[in-house]
């Protein structure tokens, strides 16, 4: 009798029953490079370089446009610099329009800059200096292999994290 309805619960169950399984990537970010310059009224000009390499185009199709998160909504002038063909704003990020259709094991290599505002704090640690904090844009999902934040050196008077100075540019690497 337990044999017959240990067998009844189990057909009755297995039809239901899924494998979990981990979804595999669809996109990987081989090299994502920021560039900030301060500028005198104290907002940054900002330049993003992306290296997005498509894993799979079969889940949801050929890489046709991304949608790129911003520190705030608080920026202007935004411009396409390379493989952009258009840039739609959504307030806290952008939706960029690429070039071409990007498939399986092609890199999307594109382009753009922004002026951002609000991004700096007056006596936060320590009374009459302004700290800038700044969070890259981040993507759900996808690994980022090589993160580069170049910061302009010529206004800044200390940092953190530790980096290496090149060509007057702070440069902080991560993955």
């Amino acid at each position: 009798l337990t044999a017959l309805l240990l067998a009844l619960i189990l057909s009755f169950t297995s039809p239901f029953a899924q494998s979990a399984r981990a979804a595999e990537p669809t996109d990987e970010i081989e090299h994502f490079i920021i560039t900030v310059d301060v500028q005198e009224d104290a907002s940054l000009l900002m330049t993003y370089h992306i290296d997005w390499k498509v894993l799979d185009d079969e889940t949801y199709g050929p890489l046709e446009w991304v949608n790129i998160g911003l520190p705030n909504s608080h920026h202007s002038d935004v411009t396409a610099i390379q493989n952009v063909t258009s840039i739609s704003d959504k307030g806290s990020s952008l939706d960029l329009y690429l070039d071409r259709d990007y498939y399986a094991d092609e890199v999307a290599s594109f382009e753009f800059s922004f002026v951002q505002d609000h991004m700096y704090q007056i006596d936060r640690y320590v009374e009459g200096e302004t700290v800038f904090a700044y969070t890259p844009a981040w993507f759900d999902g996808i690994e980022v292999k090589d993160l580069t934040i170049r910061w302009n050196a010529d206004k800044a008077g200390a940092w953190q994290p530790d980096c290496v100075q090149d060509n007057g540019y702070l440069v902080f690497n991560t993955s």
